[in-house]
C-alpha cells in the first residue's frame, strides 16, 4: 500500500480536474484516502492478535458416555498404544475427542484432565474399564 501511495505521489496531476465544479480535485481526494487507509492499516498492525480458537462444541452435539473421565482415558489410551486410533501425539488425541464427550458428572471434559488421569489410573478404573472392554467383546462376538 505504501508502495502505491508513492506512486500515485509521483504522479503528474492537474489541480484543475474535478468530479465536480463544487469539489474539491480529484487529486486532494484520493491522496486523503490513501492516508486513512494506510492509518487503518497501522492501527490493524499494532492491534493485539487474539487465538484462533475452536468453536465449543454445543451441549447438544456431545455424547454421553457411563464411563468416568479416568475409565475413558484409560481405554483412549490403550487405543493409541494399539494403533486403533492414531494422532501426532496421545495429547492430540485427547484433545480432539473431549469436546465430543460428556458424563454424567462433567458436561465439559478437559483434554490436560483426561491425558494426566491416563497415567495416573487407580485399579479400581482399570478393573471396570476391562470390564467394558470384555462386554464389548461379548457384544461383538453375539454379532
Amino acid at each position: 500500500m505504501n508502495r502505491l501511495y508513492k506512486s500515485f505521489r509521483q504522479l503528474c496531476k492537474k489541480k484543475t480536474v474535478r468530479y465536480n465544479e463544487s469539489l474539491e480535485n480529484i487529486s486532494s481526494i484520493i491522496n486523503r484516502w490513501f492516508k486513512a487507509e494506510l492509518q487503518h492499516l497501522a492501527v490493524l498492525s499494532t492491534a493485539p492478535t487474539s487465538k484462533i480458537t475452536k468453536d465449543p462444541v454445543k451441549p447438544t452435539q456431545k455424547i454421553l458416555c457411563n464411563l468416568s473421565i479416568d475409565q475413558m482415558a484409560l481405554i483412549l489410551r490403550a487405543a493409541d498404544d494399539e494403533r486403533i486410533i492414531s494422532a501426532r501425539s496421545l495429547n492430540d488425541v485427547f484433545k480432539d475427542i473431549s469436546p465430543h464427550l460428556s458424563t454424567a458428572r462433567k458436561e465439559t471434559i478437559s483434554a490436560d484432565s483426561m491425558r494426566s488421569k491416563s497415567y495416573n489410573s487407580e485399579p479400581r478404573d482399570k478393573k471396570i474399564a476391562m470390564e467394558i472392554l470384555e462386554k464389548i467383546r461379548l457384544k461383538i462376538k453375539e454379532y
